[in-house]
């Protein structure tokens, strides 16, 4: 027969003591457990494929979770799929318990260096110190950073936290911490920052590959809650040789298939936006860096405008000058936990084309793109297999396009030609309206007979200028390409020139178009209809206004304008030489035709009726 322990008299007190022990082994021993199982701080728990070691003044009593050998950092995080795995850093927001604290020693820079960028890393907020293009150089022939160290030494470095709490993200920001790395067989560089102190946990994890793209895991947990903790990019990007460099920076953002930017001057200071951005980043005329968040997640944006003065100085050290300048910077979050890639790098068109299809839009070449991107493409072409010169490629493209152009002009010239030899009739015309008042029905008989008179002689008063408007925008586009392309950033021509992106220092170029102007306007036919006082001041305030709108503009641009002018001399020289007699013979023929008589005044068909 079964016992019924509830028969047993010490039934109950076991049952106490066997409670008692449970509730004791739950407060004291698990949590022992649950320290012991936390990996300690030796270098020989890291991961298998680390080739540098743990730095030896983390004096922190427990580690942050590091990877196994099995999930050590690849190539894959530089990819959009990698968005999700065990490559994220872990955080303790879903504990309840005190973070322990770590803390770095001493302050730390770590050198990174890939086929595209040599960096300097600082533990102290675990950011960006340098941040070095190696296949682009300065104005000084010095390897391109486009980190501004006076800049940033006051407003903040790259990669630095960006939180609404400003005790909070001065803490994150002079926070020293601890420094993971590890670099992979294939080459890919690691560096993971975590800091923990008083209740504050922040972890920041940044992969290097071999291109222009670094993916970045942060976040941010203050007493195991996460904090919105955006990566900021404070301002002075990209390549500041002169003052006037920092008015080609720009705000950019990009929703569905549209890149927007908002130059600098316009920019609000700590301006917020949230929104389904694909994008968002700070650009200069050639350059740009870029945040790339994954994920569908809202993007929060906080956009900076802020004002200081860069020393600028030349190869030989020399200040240039210390003038303010405003520069734009942003914030980029796109949820508790940010994972985003970073492209900073040139603004080549294939370049961004091959990392996102959407960059495409950081190089603007206006409205009329769609002519602009095969004039870019064919001279990129004749460069790389014929003519090994940006400078003579501008003048072989300049040639074929003026002389592609030039049955055009011809055209136009034929019929300003015409309307310059029958210009005499309808001044007689113009003359009888004008007895007349404006409501005048007679007036509007007048101005009937001259659009008959146009008519009679077979001449479209809009014939000259509509073959020219044709090529105005394969001119547009062409200049369009040659300042915004950075091919030809540092490209030299001869002599002195020895970067067509820039201005002429010697803006000899400019002199030349104003001259080649001033010829050009002396060929050209007066209008038909203008005062001669009127013409004579557009044939010499025109070359001077040209010159002014040339003289900063880069040598690439000129070069390209002065070819333009040679060739056109030329062709408005042949221009002239054929139609003006042929205009004036055939005015003449259509008279005798209709029996009409006439006399030639000055190279102009006059009838016996006009005085």
């Amino acid at each position: 027969m079964p016992v019924n322990n509830n028969d047993d008299p010490n039934f109950e007190r076991r049952l106490i003591i066997a409670f008692a022990l449970s509730v004791l082994l739950f407060l004291v021993v698990l949590p022992y457990l649950s320290k012991r199982s936390t990996p300690p701080a030796a270098p020989a728990h890291a991961p298998a494929t680390a080739s540098t070691p743990a730095a030896p003044n983390a004096a922190a009593p427990v580690a942050p979770p590091t990877a196994s050998p099995s999930t050590a950092p690849s190539t894959a995080p530089f990819t959009a799929s990698s968005t999700t795995g065990p490559s994220t850093p872990a955080t303790p927001a879903a504990q309840s318990k005190p973070e322990p604290t770590i803390v770095a020693a001493a302050e730390q820079q770590i050198a990174i260096t890939t086929p595209v960028y040599h960096l300097i890393l600082s533990n102290r907020g675990a950011a960006a110190r340098e941040w070095i293009l190696t296949q682009y150089k300065d104005d000084n022939g010095k390897p391109l950073n486009v980190v501004a160290p006076d800049f940033a030494a006051k407003f903040g470095y790259p990669l630095e936290f960006w939180v609404a709490d400003t005790a909070l993200r001065q803490q994150l920001d002079q926070a020293l911490y601890r420094v993971d790395q590890t670099t992979t067989p294939d080459g890919a560089q690691t560096v993971t920052f975590t800091w923990s102190q008083g209740g504050i946990y922040a972890t920041k994890k940044i992969s290097f590959g071999p291109g222009y793209v670094t993916q970045i895991h942060s976040s941010v947990v203050r007493d195991g809650k996460p904090v919105p903790a955006a990566l900021a990019w404070q301002g002075a990007f990209g390549d500041r040789a002169v003052p006037g460099d920092f008015s080609t920076e720009e705000f950019l953002q990009q929703t569905n298939s549209s890149v927007s930017t908002t130059a600098v001057k316009k920019v609000v200071n700590d301006a917020e936006h949230e929104g389904q951005y694909n994008f968002a980043g700070v650009e200069d005329q050639f350059f740009a860096a870029v945040f790339l968040p994954q994920g569908d997640a809202p993007l929060d944006i906080t956009t900076f405008k802020n004002s200081y003065e860069p020393r600028l100085t030349d190869a030989s050290g020399n200040v240039i000058t210390n003038k303010p300048v405003d520069t734009v910077g942003l914030a980029v979050s796109n949820g508790a936990t940010n994972q985003t890639r970073l492209f900073v790098g040139p603004k080549k068109i294939d370049l961004l084309k091959s990392i996102d299809p959407a960059l495409r839009g950081l190089v603007d070449f206006g409205w009329f793109s769609f002519v602009a991107e095969p004039l870019f493409l064919w001279m990129n072409w004749t460069y790389v297999h014929w003519i090994h010169n940006y400078g003579w490629v501008i003048l072989f493209l300049t040639f074929v396009l003026t002389m592609a152009s030039f049955p055009l002009k011809m055209k136009a010239q034929k019929s300003q030609s015409k309307m310059m030899a029958l210009q005499p009739k309808v001044n007689a015309l113009n003359a009888k309206a004008k007895k007349y008042p404006m409501r005048d029905p007679r007036r509007q008989e007048a101005q009937a007979e001259v659009m008959k008179l146009y008519s009679e002689y077979g001449v479209n008063p809009l014939g000259g200028c509509l073959p020219m408007l044709i090529t105005l925008p394969l001119i547009y586009a062409f200049w369009r390409v040659l300042e915004y392309a950075i091919e030809l950033r540092h490209a030299p021509w001869i002599g002195y020139i020895h970067d067509l992106s820039a201005k002429d220092p010697y803006f000899i170029l400019p002199a030349l178009v104003v001259l080649t102007q001033f010829f050009t306007m002396q060929l050209m036919p007066t209008t038909p209809g203008q005062d001669p006082r009127q013409a004579k001041m557009m044939k010499w305030m025109m070359p001077i206004v040209m010159g002014w709108f040339f003289f900063y503009l880069p040598a690439g641009v000129n070069l390209y304008y002065l070819g333009y002018n040679v060739i056109s001399v030329g062709q408005q020289w042949v221009a002239n030489r054929t139609y003006n007699d042929a205009a004036v013979a055939a005015i003449a023929a259509t008279d005798a035709a209709k029996g009409k008589k006439g006399k030639t005044i000055e190279g102009k068909v006059v009838t016996g009726k006009q005085r």
